[in-house]
């Protein structure tokens, strides 16, 4: 990461974000489609100069060649349009530069926050890596990622499981 221009795409409170900051990256350009979410980000990311931080939808967002790196995580699944999405991703990143995406295996199509639902729509990493290939990029390796939540002795429902897999791609 040490100097390189990077892309989180739903970068939310900037937990993430913080991470790639520390390790060095030259500038992290941040963008969410929440105002709130970016406002705790640009409060927890304050210590820090090299950034931007925008209130963009990934579907209409792009900057081609822009980004040694781009990243999202927890973020495609409330994505409706993948294909547009990736497309812009890939499109942001400098030929051979590397895309990091999480890609979830079985969620559902909503999730209940309890006073309101949130809509997802998970595609498997198979169709991840089709859309990857058409979009100009390729699976270089798949990290599968296994639940481990526990909390004073109660595991969840899929604790042992895996429930996603995250896809390290490289643009041609």
């Amino acid at each position: 990461l040490r100097g390189r221009q990077v892309l989180d795409v739903g970068v939310g409170t900037g937990r993430i974000a913080r991470r790639v900051l520390s390790a060095g990256c030259g500038r992290l350009t941040g963008i969410d489609l929440s105002s709130g979410a970016l406002a705790l980000c640009r409060n927890n990311l304050s210590a820090f100069a090299n950034v931007e931080l925008t209130q963009a939808d990934i579907c209409s967002f792009v900057r081609p060649d822009a980004f040694d790196i781009a990243y999202s995580v927890l973020t495609l699944l409330h994505v409706e349009d993948k294909a547009l999405a990736i497309s812009n991703i890939v499109a942001s990143v400098r030929t051979g530069g590397r895309i990091v995406l999480s890609a979830f295996c079985d969620c559902g199509s909503e999730l209940d926050f309890g006073g309101h639902t949130v809509a997802m729509y998970p595609e498997d990493a198979n169709e991840y890596r089709r859309i990857l290939a058409a979009a100009g990029a390729t699976v270089v390796e798949t990290v599968d990622l296994t639940d481990t939540w526990e909390h004073e002795g109660y595991r969840s429902d899929t604790f042992g499981q895996v429930v996603a897999h995250l896809l390290i791609c490289q643009k041609l």
